[in-house]
């Protein structure tokens, strides 16, 4: 039996990641908002620090896996959407870090299909060199869906840069980049905003024919957790039913 933490959740493609987990007997601390095992708000530093220090005293004799899934959509602000989906992920992986090394652990990030979309250069930049600051100020610049987009860009450049450092703590780090799936977030963007007839046009488009399940998502990340995935470090996997396949066919 292992013991692994996923953060955010509580819902949606982590609650189906602690399902699947817990059905193969293994021990799971969640972290989020509510209905968890840690409550925390990861949108400051002094939550995400908060977090860190209760997953530590709890998990003292290390972790065998780690899922940082908390995240929101560009329907917030994108101060919210950096915090949330960039930084915290980035300083709740370091700052547990110890305890993955005491076990061999392995990091599964979630990004998503937008990391190989375009984005704007420089704020990714100002997020890989941890300057909050810049990166707020020039994500601020753009909408919201810009600052998803340079988020989960972020993530999947930060873990390919930080692979080989992690390997050498013998802990193994990638990442799973989910096209459209039925959660709880994408949910939140149909009630609260005008883009329904977007999403359905891009649900549409899937050449799978059906929109992903968070179980879809949940299926590779336990894999890449477990001694199954010993030889994979780095990689940014697509669980998209084939959509980067269709918008990027010459590039991978």
């Amino acid at each position: 039996m292992g013991k692994y933490v996923v953060t955010g959740g509580a819902s949606g493609i982590g609650r189906a990641v602690v399902a699947q987990l817990k059905a193969a007997d293994h021990d799971v601390l969640v972290v989020d908002l509510k209905a968890a095992d840690v409550t925390a708000d990861l949108s400051s530093v002094e939550g995400v620090d908060a977090a860190v220090q209760a997953v530590r005293a709890a998990c003292e004799s290390g972790i065998d896996g780690l899922v940082p899934c908390a995240g929101v959509s560009g329907i917030h602000s994108t101060e919210l959407v950096a915090r949330i989906n960039y930084f915290a992920v980035v300083r709740c992986v370091q700052g547990l870090r110890e305890q993955l090394a005491q076990r061999r652990g392995a990091v599964v990030l979630i990004s998503s299909i937008t990391s190989a979309m375009p984005s704007d250069d420089d704020a990714v930049n100002a997020l890989l060199d941890d300057d909050d600051e810049t990166a707020l100020r020039l994500l601020g610049q753009g909408t919201g869906d810009q600052a998803y987009a340079a988020s989960k860009r972020g993530i999947s450049c930060w873990m390919r840069r930080e692979c080989a450092g992690f390997l050498q703590d013998n802990i193994r780090i990638n990442a799973v980049a989910p096209g459209y799936v039925d959660t709880p977030l994408n949910d939140e963007i149909r009630e609260k905003s005008d883009v329904a007839p977007i999403l359905d046009e891009f649900v549409a488009s899937i050449p799978m024919g059906r929109p992903g399940q968070p179980e879809d998502v949940a299926n590779l990340v336990c894999f890449l957790l477990s001694d199954k995935a010993a030889f994979m470090a780095g990689a940014n996997v697509f669980v998209d039913g084939g959509h980067d396949a269709m918008m990027r066919q010459d590039r991978f």
